[in-house]
């Protein structure tokens, strides 16, 4: 098993490990238009914030992709690190995080909290 960061040989070619990690998410009944206000909120006023944060937790991306409709919907939420790095935890003395906590409590429900998918991405290592 590779972990992030470690070199590994892919076809005698030097590649470093992204680690992806995803999370599937059912929105909590009545939610829906509560977690679309915040995700615009992280994409508008709070933008720059929101970016700050992912370089302190070492992300390269955080994504959150919603679909289904009304109350039967779901959010496919995915870290990307950066090359060679692991996820930092994040930094609770922020307020944007405090309130992403918070309003993800509120609006999502892992489902079977106790499975999550990885995808490692590998790359082209510059020499």
């Amino acid at each position: 098993m590779v972990e992030s960061g470690e070199v590994c040989r892919i076809a005698d070619s030097p590649r470093i490990a992204i680690m992806v990690k995803y999370m599937l998410c059912k929105i909590n009944p009545h939610k829906r238009n509560v977690w679309l206000d915040w995700c615009n909120v992280l994409m508008t006023v709070s933008r720059d914030e929101a970016m700050e944060t992912l370089v302190e937790e070492d992300l390269l991306r955080e994504m959150c992709l919603i679909y289904g409709q009304g109350e039967d919907s779901y959010v496919l939420y995915r870290h990307e690190s950066l090359p060679g790095k692991e996820k930092k935890p994040a930094n609770m003395g922020r307020a944007l995080n405090r309130k992403h906590f918070e309003v993800f409590r509120e609006c999502l429900t892992p489902i079977d909290p106790q499975t999550v998918g990885y995808d490692i991405v590998v790359t082209p290592r510059s020499e």
